[in-house]
């Protein structure tokens, strides 16, 4: 069987939390001849995707030649990896290759993150309801399967959007916790407190100007010589400002490679204000033995009934209340470390996650015609009336020539 991955960008599971977890997903498709299509350039990325067996192509948007390329391939399931590449290809797929299986991975629910960010600034009360949620939901509707990675937003689609429980899966970030290293660094060893995100995402942008206006002059009063190194792909001229060595705040650039890094530092800092879906940057700390304090935000999804060893807070004081306490004190710094390896090994184990995907979409080819038949909403968004989409791609495709 042939499975097709469709994605916004190639991969990068060394650069943002999204391309680990497509790395995740493409894991469980062990059984399947894997191949994957992008309408960015081919780059070096793509070589890290061949080497373990991915054909990879590049596509175009708005073209007739993509319908050509995937009839030729004929794939028995399709990955759409965001709603908006579900918006862009999913009726070329449904012409092309009618019985093939569609799965939408959110990655996290934009128009979650995007209510919490509008929220944030105007003051007024979330909107779930948002014309990002008109969009996104009608994908996760024209699908067979959507692919969730927060409980909190598998609650949300069940609860306040009705979604069917058969068309949303729960897979969180996994590891293999028999992998987890057993000698990692201890607290004389690290020094620091370090942030990582991709600068493209927005609430890594904003949590990155919270800590340096909010945050570190309050831990700097408390610890002078204290540094905060700010890593993040796709830096540009305006993340400047960021960087304030007299302050003791240095601004990295891309990072290699995430885990390496994480290793050096005593503190990994996740102040998020706004956001959705779990974050990469909390569970590479905790896999590296690294102290980590992030916001409510931050941590949603990936807590559950186990102490912390702190009370998540978006508050600046007690955010540098909990960094000093946490560098000054080996103790508090092994709590939380400790913490840390048990969240990880209670909520992401590899064991129970991916072998539970594959039974679930394994179902879905299985009885995918009579899910179909049953999935009312489905077949109403795929009536004429309702794919603006394709009609706006083929307005395009039409100008373009």
């Amino acid at each position: 069987m042939k499975a097709l991955l469709i994605a916004k960008h190639w991969p990068e599971p060394n650069a943002t939390a999204a391309g680990r977890r497509t790395f995740d997903i493409l894991n469980v498709l062990s059984n399947f001849e894997i191949h994957a299509a992008c309408g960015g350039a081919i780059s070096e990325h793509c070589e890290r995707l061949e080497q373990q067996n991915i054909s990879c192509y590049q596509i175009k948007l708005n073209d007739q030649s993509f319908n050509d390329f995937i009839q030729d391939l004929n794939p028995d399931l399709v990955i759409y990896d965001r709603f908006m590449i579900e918006e862009q290809f999913s009726w070329r797929v449904r012409q092309t290759c009618p019985n093939a299986m569609t799965i939408l991975d959110t990655s996290d629910l934009h128009s979650l993150r995007y209510a919490r960010h509008v929220a944030l600034n105007s003051a007024q009360e979330l909107n779930l309801n948002n014309d990002i949620a008109l969009r996104e939901i009608a994908s996760i509707q024209r699908t067979d399967l959507t692919l969730m990675i927060s409980s909190v937003e598998m609650r949300i689609l069940q609860e306040h959007f009705k979604i069917d429980s058969n068309k949303i899966h729960y897979f969180p970030f996994v590891i293999d916790c028999d992998a987890i290293e057993p000698e990692l660094p201890n607290f004389e060893q690290r020094a620091n407190v370090m942030m990582i995100g991709n600068f493209l995402h927005e609430p890594n942008w904003d949590a990155a100007r919270f800590a340096v206006q909010s945050i570190w002059p309050l831990v700097r009063k408390q610890l002078p010589q204290l540094e905060l190194h700010i890593y993040g792909a796709y830096s540009s001229d305006k993340h400047q400002q960021l960087h304030q060595p007299k302050l003791g705040i240095h601004l990295k650039g891309h990072c290699e490679n995430a885990l390496s890094t994480f290793k050096q530092y005593r503190i990994n800092l996740a102040p998020l204000r706004f956001g959705a879906g779990q974050k990469g940057k909390v569970l590479e700390g905790w896999l590296t033995g690294t102290a980590t304090i992030g916001s409510p935000i931050a941590l949603e999804s990936m807590t559950f009934d186990e102490d912390l060893g702190y009370r998540p807070s978006i508050e600046p004081k007690q955010i540098a209340r909990q960094i000093q306490a946490a560098y000054s004190d080996s103790n508090y710094f092994n709590q939380l470390v400790d913490s840390g390896f048990t969240q990880l090994t209670n909520h992401f184990d590899n064991k129970e996650h991916s072998p539970a995907l594959k039974i679930k979409i394994t179902e879905h080819l299985t009885h995918l015609e009579l899910n179909r038949a049953n999935d009312f909403y489905q077949q109403l968004l795929w009536q004429k009336q309702f794919r603006a989409e394709q009609y706006l791609s083929k307005w395009i495709e039409e100008k373009n020539k």
